[in-house]
């Protein structure tokens, strides 16, 4: 399997890991064993797995304060998934810069399509357009500009 289908796979694993933490606030090292005794690890990105997982986890609390004043209801109206939505996707903009925002985005949605409530895609990107404004402002007007030719 290529790299993109393994980081696809783990940001699936990712969505659902963060979703059954926030539900139960079941240990991180619990759910990744949970999820390497049920899926052969060699069809997702395990080191990257375990990097965002632990990473949103450690910096939730940062994550949170960056796209809360961003939403359009009060917090505690975010369905679940929309939320380990929002945290992978706000981890992704912060600490891997290596993942263009573009991807970063288009794949939250994606997860969003697939898992969330029906219109929830259009909250996201909402919100994660703001984002990426704010925290890749550089990469962000570089692509304004390109989009502009």
């Amino acid at each position: 399997m290529n790299h993109i289908k393994l980081r696809k796979k783990a940001r699936q694993f990712l969505l659902q890991s963060l979703y059954q933490w926030q539900i139960s606030a079941e240990d991180p090292h619990a759910l990744k064993m949970q999820l390497l005794e049920e899926f052969d690890p060699t069809i997702f990105d395990v080191e990257y797995f375990d990097r965002v997982l632990f990473g949103v986890i450690q910096h939730q609390a940062e994550l949170d304060q960056l796209f809360i004043p961003l939403l359009m209801r009060p917090f505690e109206q975010v369905d679940n998934i929309e939320l380990a939505a929002l945290r992978l996707a706000t981890f992704e903009l912060v600490y891997c810069i290596d993942i263009p925002y573009r991807v970063v985005i288009n794949e939250a949605l994606n997860l969003t399509k697939k898992f969330g409530a029906t219109d929830s895609y259009k909250f996201m990107n909402q919100i994660l357009d703001q984002l990426a404004k704010q925290l890749r402002s550089t990469e962000w007007s570089a692509h304004a500009d390109q989009t502009a030719l």
